[in-house]
């Protein structure tokens, strides 16, 4: 039994499973069965791509799809498959993926994470935050959202395990042949592929406090003199806008950590962990679910800016703001590139293939 390290053997029985579970849920919402948990025209602020679709279409929608799932799910374990098959269930898998992650999901999954490391001053700070977080995310609707993530994780690990078999690959590392060049060249352009994703995504990450703590000095960023004037009078609204931008320098701290020793080693301000290496699934699996967060936020930005659901944009304060939270989207592309990256250049030998070159001595990543 090797665990979670066995994943390219049952993601696809995982994913399977998951969309008859979906499928049969469907068929209950479509039915007139109680629980619909998306839809709704309130959705429409938040950038649902489903507001307003009720259960009886949504039901549906989700029957065929989970049907469609079931199906693809059986044709991954056809061995021996020609290739126009194989690459035809590689691509539906990976559509099943992206429609898990993005079609049912709103910016609110983000607002919950970020708001998170803010709750022990709003606790403080507001008498009933607890409560408030409590009947906006903690709720059958967001659960079945982050359900949703999940299902869509699920089919993207399937979808590259069916890849990797098809190619012959290593399930577990990817890797093909025996060439250490090959290797080497590989963590060579992870390591370039890296440093540049890592450029971009703190730009971008910065592009958000930067329309926030200059509100502590009374600044109106984006918005008007008039509205800016109107929300100081709410402490709390001023506080959550500063620690939200105060978190986003933290995740650009965080994300140059992929490229410098202090991402790899404890740094030495850590006692007990100083001059240990950092093991690569603490820094990868955190990037990764930020990095699936934003980019569904960055989608849903986008799509109400595209129905001019934020109304029309004027001014610099107005187009300011509106790069603020369209910075998301590349922002989380950017993060999943560079955690990725980080991942490649950390790889060491294979324990399930032997393939590979030893992990690299910690150091600077140098351009």
């Amino acid at each position: 039994m090797d665990g979670w390290y066995g994943w390219p053997r049952w993601a696809a029985a995982a994913a399977g499973t998951g969309a008859a579970a979906v499928g049969a849920a469907g068929v209950w919402w479509a039915a007139g069965g109680a629980g619909y948990p998306f839809g709704g025209d309130d959705l429409a602020g938040a950038g649902s791509l489903v507001a307003g679709a009720g259960a009886g279409a949504g039901g549906t929608a989700l029957a065929a799809a989970g049907a469609a799932g079931v199906a693809v799910a059986a044709a991954a374990a056809w061995r021996g498959a020609p290739r126009w098959a194989a690459r035809a269930v590689e691509v539906a898998a990976w559509l099943l993926a992206a429609a898990g992650l993005l079609v049912v999901t709103d910016v609110r999954l983000l607002m919950a994470l970020g708001y998170l490391p803010l709750m022990p001053v709003l606790l403080v700070a507001v008498d009933d935050a607890g409560q408030r977080y409590a009947d906006q995310f903690l709720t059958w609707p967001m659960a079945a959202q982050a359900a949703a993530v999940a299902l869509g994780a699920v089919w993207a690990a399937a979808a590259l395990a069916h890849r990797r078999r098809t190619r012959g690959a290593c399930g577990r590392c990817g890797r093909t042949g025996a060439d250490p060049a090959v290797w080497a060249a590989t963590r060579e352009r992870a390591r370039q592929w890296g440093l540049v994703a890592t450029v971009v995504g703190v730009a971008c990450a910065l592009a958000y406090p930067i329309n926030r703590i200059p509100w502590l000095f009374g600044l109106p960023m984006s918005m008007s003199a008039e509205d800016f004037a109107a929300f100081r009078t709410d402490p709390v609204g001023l506080l959550v806008g500063v620690g939200l931008g105060c978190a986003g320098i933290c995740g650009a701290v965080l994300m140059v950590g992929l490229v410098r020793p202090w991402g790899t080693v404890f740094p030495r301000l850590l006692p007990g962990l100083a001059g240990r290496r950092v093991p690569v699934a603490a820094a990868v699996v955190p990037a990764a679910v930020a990095a699936t967060v934003l980019v569904i936020a960055g989608r849903g930005v986008f799509a109400v800016l595209l129905s001019g659901g934020f109304g029309p944009v004027s001014g610099w304060a107005g187009w300011l703001g509106a790069a603020g939270t369209a910075s998301f989207l590349p922002w989380g592309v950017a993060l999943a590139v560079a955690a990725g990256a980080y991942a490649l250049r950390r790889r060491g030998v294979c324990a399930a293939c032997g393939r590979g070159l030893p992990e690299p001595a910690g150091g600077p990543v140098r351009a």
